[in-house]
């Protein structure tokens, strides 16, 4: 019979959910692991006590299955936004530089330095 463990499985996918993403890698790289973890075990649950369970906590599995699919999905987007982010404005801020540095270059040249 899928006791508790379920619905405390469900609870913690909706708690994780609420969570508001930070703006670090590193956040990202810690939270997906444990929501696919957590989506296995969700998974699990629903496979091994699917024929005892009621049709309303097999509908509130799957639902959270598809919600936390989808919820994973986004922070895998969002950290690669991220990163493309940082890297076009690393990109910019060397080219920026680097046109800064030649111009320096270039005056240091015209006093003889």
């Amino acid at each position: 019979m899928p006791g508790n463990d379920l619905h405390e499985l469900m609870e913690q996918a909706d708690a994780l959910r609420m969570m508001k993403p930070e703006g670090s890698y590193e956040w990202f790289d810690d939270m997906i692991p444990k929501a696919k973890k957590l989506l296995q075990q969700i998974q699990r649950e629903q496979a091994v006590y699917s024929d005892c369970m009621t049709t309303e906590t097999f509908n509130k599995a799957r639902n959270c299955c598809d919600t936390l699919e989808n919820w994973i999905r986004q922070l895998q987007q969002t950290r690669n936004l991220l990163e493309k982010q940082k890297s076009t404005i690393l990109k910019s801020e060397m080219n920026r530089r680097s046109i800064h540095d030649g111009a320096y270059n270039m005056f240091r040249g015209f006093l003889g330095n």
